[in-house]
């Protein structure tokens, strides 16, 4: 919570951590944290907890567990060895841009070593750019178009890893250990996962930058987090009449 609490909060040091949790020690048992935790102790938690915590909490929290059954997209380098098991039919509904489907097995000394297993290697023709580029896959279930669509996606990655960059703390780090560096990435990670969801059950068309500012700015506020960001800007209700 304390880790969260920097990323929202924006602080740059563990004794602004330290401090900003202090100064609202009234706010703090519904975050399960009976007092504020001293600067000391806070660099003694993230130089001795172990980071993995934080690094299963965030793949629990968006449904990623590790390695297995990971599918990847990448493109192929123009000198890549391979060759081919068989070829897939292109149904006759496949985009012209698609040229090629097959089956095949890398034979350099270095991929073949690092990547055994057979791979789908698709061709595709980049109708602006007037290139042909190939794309390689460990997924051989969806359509080969499906995984044009998707390596034309990978833009999503470079906006979810600017939005990490621009709004929390990940530029400089509060500890020097490899332990506490790769907790404030996860911690991150995590907070970066729960704006997102904010962002997107909110019926208020929230940008993401003005969401971390507005909750930044209201974070021990007492009101209703959920009626919150569908009205922000509703004014409070009136109050009622003492007899």
């Amino acid at each position: 919570m304390t880790m969260i609490f920097s990323q929202f909060s924006g602080s740059v040091s563990l004794r602004q951590i330290s401090e900003g949790l202090q100064s609202a020690t009234g706010n703090l048992n519904h975050l399960g944290l009976s007092r504020a935790p001293s600067k000391s102790n806070i660099s003694y938690q993230n130089a001795n907890r172990n980071s993995k915590f934080f690094q299963d909490v965030f793949y629990a929290s968006s449904n990623i567990w590790d390695s297995t059954g990971v599918v990847f997209i990448v493109r192929g380098r123009d000198n890549i060895q391979f060759e081919s098991i068989r070829e897939r039919d292109l149904p006759d509904t496949t985009s012209q841009e698609i040229l090629k489907d097959e089956e095949v097995r890398l034979t350099g000394v270095e991929t073949a070593s690092k990547y055994p297993k057979k791979i789908r290697r698709i061709g595709i023709y980049h109708v602006q750019g007037g290139y042909t580029i190939d794309l390689y896959t460990n997924d051989f279930k969806h359509a080969a178009s499906t995984i044009a669509a998707l390596y034309r996606s990978r833009w999503k990655i470079e906006i979810f890893f600017r939005n990490l960059k621009q709004n929390l703390h990940i530029k400089s780090f509060l500890g020097t250990s490899q332990n506490a560096v790769e907790i404030q990435i996860w911690t991150a990670l995590i907070t970066i996962l729960l704006l997102q969801y904010l962002k997107r059950i909110a019926k208020h068309p929230w940008c993401l930058s003005n969401l971390t500012a507005s909750l930044r700015l209201n974070t021990f506020t007492k009101i209703d987090l959920f009626q919150w960001i569908n009205k922000p800007f509703s004014p409070p209700p009136d109050e009622p009449e003492i007899a």
